[in-house]
């Protein structure tokens, strides 16, 4: 038997999905341990070290391109999206610009940085303007303008593609993640990140650029995710899921093909437990049931797929496993409050008087 999309599993705990909520909220502290544990517990920072260790080996870059942008003079620039992007602000001050950013009915609209994910509850409300010394990373690659009336701003953006093996990691973080004065906490790596607008552009000349471009990145995006941890802007059982292999392969499993028609037998299977283990330990250490886990992933490819890719209400369903537009819909209504397609009017609704109120 198929995990069912029932109303009593998928109202319990849904919105407290990992990586995958429009707005998560913030509960770390600068004291606080990854684990919510009390400071000085050795036994919580040890488990912590490990998960932490274990996310940064999982992120492996390649730069697909780096670009060094003026936006004072140039104009503002626009980047398509798309893919994971880290920009780099050697001189002045930038605004960064997301068109797709806060909640309205359950829908991402607004100017604001950071939509989802751990942390985002924060991140939102100190990640609208750049300084220079500060480094962000868009992993979930939405659109965004660069403004900037400062004529001293200076960005370096790269464009980034994952090649590690692990694409649960990518889920541990937000949609965007700022940390603040980088190149005084971590000077050395800083300088890497600005050699990156000479090193890695387009006009590669050396013999293996593209290598070590990759590990420059690789090593500056590390570092950069260790910063913002240590620094407190996660909040506090953001590693948690990452400490358990077994668990992190059902959560691959899951967000590598969240229309696949799993059951609980079958995830247990892949992560190498029993039904009852499996399901244990999946709501101890995620906070909720397999279950209710994969409509908050299904629900969060369907808003994509439906303001973003302006796909019909039948094609999602389809693309996610649904039996019948039917179901579908009534599963969407139980997680937003809305039938799709009335989510998506009210949804780019909302996006146009961003839009308007931007211009005026």
């Amino acid at each position: 038997m198929t995990i069912a999309d029932s109303p009593s599993r998928v109202r319990a705990g849904v919105d407290a999905a990992p990586g995958l909520t429009a707005t998560g909220t913030a509960r770390a502290s600068a004291t606080a341990s990854p684990f919510g544990a009390a400071p000085g517990d050795a036994t919580a920072s040890t488990v912590a070290g490990r998960a932490l260790e274990r996310v940064l080996g999982a992120l492996e870059w390649r730069v697909t391109e780096t670009r060094v942008i003026d936006p004072s003079l140039d104009g503002p620039a626009w980047h398509r999206g798309g893919h994971p992007v880290m920009l780099y602000v050697t001189g002045g001050s930038v605004r960064v610009r997301q068109r797709v950013v806060a909640e309205v009915d359950g829908a991402a609209v607004g100017p604001a940085v950071g939509t989802r994910g751990p942390g985002d509850g924060q991140l939102a409300s100190c990640s609208r303007e750049l300084n220079a010394g500060d480094l962000a990373l868009s992993v979930a690659g939405r659109p965004f303008e660069l403004v900037a009336d400062d004529p001293a701003a200076h960005v370096i953006l790269s464009d980034l593609a994952f090649a590690g093996t692990a694409p649960f990691a990518l889920g541990t973080l937000p949609s965007m993640l700022v940390v603040r004065d980088f190149a005084t906490h971590e000077p050395a790596v800083a300088g890497l990140a600005a050699a990156m607008g000479n090193s890695c552009e387009e006009r590669r000349s050396r013999i293996a650029d593209s290598v070590v471009c990759a590990h420059i990145a690789t090593t500056v995006v590390a570092v950069a995710v260790r910063a913002w941890s240590e620094l407190g802007c996660a909040p506090g059982d953001w590693l948690l899921r990452t400490d358990d292999p077994r668990l992190a392969r059902v959560l691959d499993a899951i967000h590598g093909d969240p229309g696949h028609a799993w059951s609980v037998g079958e995830l247990a299977t892949v992560g190498a437990m029993s039904r009852s283990v499996f399901a244990e330990r999946f709501r101890n250490l995620v906070g909720q049931s397999p279950a209710s886990y994969l409509t908050a992933v299904r629900m969060a490819h369907a808003k994509a797929m439906l303001q973003r890719d302006g796909l019909s209400v039948a094609a999602v369903a389809h693309q996610l496993g649904y039996e019948s537009e039917a179901g579908f819909s009534r599963a969407f209504r139980r997680h937003t409050g809305h039938p799709p397609a009335a989510w998506r009017q009210r949804a780019v609704a909302g996006a146009t008087a961003v839009t308007v109120a931007e211009a005026s």
